[in-house]
């Protein structure tokens, strides 16, 4: 059988078992209380939990948060404004999510330096960088609210960031190929693309609109459009890189000092 790949580089066995006693005990609580009072959460499983989680920081959190269920009193229930029934330790981990989740949305957006202004409203509503809205005592549909908790849990992840840069720079590089696979100047672009980080893809489709999706699947002329992305993207590159070739595939290669001949 082989061996099962850590969920990150400083996993141990016992971190293993710790995160294994954490989903039977939740569970093992979570069947109690669901017969003494019912509308409680639905049971973890361990398997989808583990995928959630990819560093330390991440593990700790997810620790923490399924972990204040087990606590006294974290199982009774709570009756929002539109009368759907959860748990106080549902609609507490609800708000500290959305804390989590503001905090560091208003803190990337310091990062790319955008403001809240109307010009800037669409560029973070596309980055997913305004401040979210606490649902939890006004939410309306029982059958959803779930799907709710879960969805803030994945914004809540220490790592979302990360992993939504390497997403969207994936969904770029798929919607150029889409749009310009075979337009003389792709095969150039999507190799320097290659080369650029996905944060640095992120932070410069925030300040630059002719690299932004809307102007990929633009209604202009598809080889100006090209020529306008490439060229935006080649400054990009040229600002973080100097003057180094662009052709080609692979990392990028930082320049050696030469070394001086002695005399």
């Amino acid at each position: 059988m082989p061996k099962k790949k850590p969920l990150f580089k400083t996993y141990t066995v016992q971190d293993d078992r710790r995160l294994k006693q954490l989903v039977a005990d939740f569970n093992r609580k979570r069947t109690v209380m669901q017969k003494e009072l019912g509308n409680q959460p639905p049971k973890l499983k361990y398997s989808e939990l583990a995928k959630t989680i990819g560093s330390r920081g991440e593990y700790n959190r997810v620790l923490n948060v399924y972990g204040r269920y087990l606590r006294p009193g974290a199982e009774k229930i709570y009756t929002n404004e539109s009368g759907i029934h959860f748990t106080r330790w549902e609609r507490n981990e609800n708000r500290y999510a959305i804390m989590r989740i503001n905090n560091r949305r208003a803190k990337r957006l310091q990062e790319l330096q955008i403001k809240f202004d109307p010009q800037e409203m669409g560029r973070m509503e596309d980055l997913n960088l305004k401040p979210a809205r606490n649902w939890t005592d006004s939410y309306t549909d029982s059958s959803n609210f779930n799907k709710y908790f879960r969805s803030l849990q994945h914004q809540a992840n220490v790592d979302y960031w990360n992993r939504g840069a390497e997403t969207y720079k994936r969904n770029y590089l798929k919607a150029l190929k889409d749009e310009f696979k075979g337009t003389p100047g792709y095969a150039k672009l999507r190799s320097m693309l290659s080369k650029l980080t996905p944060e640095e893809m992120l932070e410069s489709t925030s300040q630059h609109y002719s690299v932004q999706l809307h102007f990929v699947y633009g209604f202009e002329d598809k080889k100006m459009r090209l020529n306008k992305i490439a060229e935006t993207w080649e400054t990009v590159y040229k600002q973080k890189y100097g003057d180094r070739a662009i052709k080609g595939t692979g990392n990028v290669k930082k320049n050696k000092p030469k070394n001086k001949k002695r005399k």
